[in-house]
């Protein structure tokens, strides 16, 4: 790490960690059995506890429509939180949960100091409570 990582990364936390929202953030399936024949998948999703910024527009000369639609919101989640309670990385396709909203991931973008990631930034589609 470098000096300013060590100076930047604890300040991604505390600003997430004080200005954040409590969500959940739901895997598709973990631990779960595929049947090739059928191309079935069971399993019980995991699910873990995280805190995130509160969801947030894009600005709209990125929204094209297409990658990024109207209506898409995007969060940052700390890449510390992760590492400190064994959360895998945020996958495309898996659900974030923020007081009675469930968004769909759409994407995951790693965001680095250096050489360590510092944060996730999670690109939300959906809302629906």
């Amino acid at each position: 790490m470098t000096i300013l990582d060590d100076k930047l990364l604890p300040k991604v936390d505390i600003i997430i960690d004080k200005f954040g929202k409590v969500a959940s953030l739901r895997e598709n399936f973990a631990d779960g059995d595929y049947t090739a024949a059928t191309g079935a998948v069971f399993g019980i999703p995991a699910s873990h506890s995280v805190k995130v910024t509160p969801p947030f527009p894009y600005e709209h000369k990125y929204i094209d429509g297409d990658l990024i639609e109207q209506g898409d919101m995007q969060v940052l989640l700390s890449a510390k939180a992760l590492t400190d309670d064994s959360v895998p990385d945020p996958q495309n396709g898996w659900r974030l949960t923020i007081d009675t909203q469930t968004f769909h991931v759409i994407s995951t973008s790693k965001i680095y100091s250096g050489e360590s990631i510092a944060a996730w930034q999670l690109q939300l589609r959906g809302g629906k409570s």
